[in-house]
């Protein structure tokens, strides 16, 4: 799968990850909206944490967002539910 990856400071990459595995209780999405949150902001413009802690996970920071399920072991949220 596609995701971004903060690889240094103020520096957010492309990259291609391995696609998740749905564990029971989880959904998969289709993710259709990515924003920050306040956060994040933090990282972009006053970039203060050591090099030793980069890159950060795919996906991380970037974690507000909106989409549709394409999977799920949730009965509580079905494929196609808007998440």
């Amino acid at each position: 799968m596609k995701a971004y990856q903060l690889t240094g400071p103020q520096t957010l990459e492309q990259v291609t990850a391995p696609d998740p595995e749905t564990l029971d209780g989880q959904v998969l999405l289709k993710i259709e909206h990515v924003s920050i949150c306040g956060s994040d902001t933090h990282l972009n413009f006053h970039p203060t944490l050591p090099e030793e802690r980069y890159p950060f996970a795919p996906g991380l920071p970037c974690h507000e967002i909106a989409g549709t399920i394409v999977e799920s072991k949730n009965p509580d949220h079905p494929v196609g539910q808007r998440a």
